[in-house]
């Protein structure tokens, strides 16, 4: 619906207010590391060495999340921990 000066609804409602890219709201901007070869390698070391997802994502410094979509990304399997 338009108002007087033809400005619709949302138009209205989103004057004035910061997007999330601009950094307002509490997620912050994502910033992509792109993996290298050399990342690669280090995944496979660390894992083959039966490192945890975990482990392996603070030392590369990524998301746990990402060393285990990048592990399945190059068929690296972890191994179960001990009494699992």
């Amino acid at each position: 619906m338009l108002d007087c000066n033809g400005v619709t609804e949302n138009e209205q409602s989103s004057r004035g207010k910061k997007s999330w890219a601009e950094g307002e709201g509490k997620m912050k901007k994502r910033i992509i590391q792109p993996w290298t070869p050399e990342d690669d390698n280090r995944l496979r070391k660390l894992a083959a060495e039966g490192r945890t997802s975990v482990t392996i994502a603070e030392r590369m410094k990524r998301t746990p999340a990402s060393v285990r979509s990048r592990a399945k990304a190059i068929n690296v399997v972890f191994l179960k921990a001990k009494g699992n």
